[in-house]
């Protein structure tokens, strides 16, 4: 398997491939991987299916183009060059959970998603989250504000995020504007 600088190389000499942004490259790997039993259900038979396939269905091949903003006609040529990443890569269920376990490993003990309660609190309370939920804007959105600097001036609150799968614990941040002490949550 090629490596990135080969891969770079590789879409650099093609004149459509040339313009993919890192969103475009990232979201055809992660989509060609996801669609992996698609693929594999178009080939023949007598197929192996441990190594990517040398083409793309056109139902593939289309849904890649209209997702990622590639043109139909480069898709086939972008398989050529990254279908042994994209077949190689975990599936996406795994990744989420790789991205868990850095956070529980490596992030709580920073601060990422895990807030320590005020110190008079005798226990020293840790509340580990996986998420935390930002207000969609940085900037204050009062129309008589005149401050043009996004906010920084935050306050973090435990709520509990309800999925499809499960209930999970989360923080949510508020971001406040000093200057009119305009609050913005990150649910409107």
């Amino acid at each position: 398997m090629a490596d990135l600088s080969d891969v770079l190389k590789s879409l650099s000499y093609h004149p459509v491939l040339q313009d993919l942004s890192i969103t475009q490259l990232l979201t055809f790997l992660t989509q060609s991987s996801s669609l992996k039993r698609h693929i594999i259900l178009a080939q023949p038979a007598g197929e192996p299916t441990g190594n990517a396939p040398q083409i793309l269905p056109p139902l593939v091949r289309e849904f890649l183009a209209n997702s990622t903003g590639i043109a139909l006609q480069a898709i086939q040529d972008a398989w050529d060059i990254l279908k042994d990443h994209a077949w190689a890569m975990s599936p996406l269920a795994d990744c989420v959970e790789i991205e868990r376990n850095a956070f529980r490993k490596f992030g709580w003990n920073q601060g990422f998603s895990a807030c320590q309660f005020p110190a008079k609190d005798p226990t020293n309370y840790y509340f580990k989250a996986l998420l935390s939920l930002f207000p969609p804007t940085d900037c204050c959105e009062n129309p008589k504000c005149d401050r043009t600097t996004e906010l920084k001036r935050d306050d973090a609150r435990q709520v509990v995020v309800y999925t499809i799968n499960s209930a999970q614990p989360a923080y949510s941040i508020h971001l406040t504007c000093d200057s009119k002490f305009v609050s913005l949550r990150n649910i409107k």
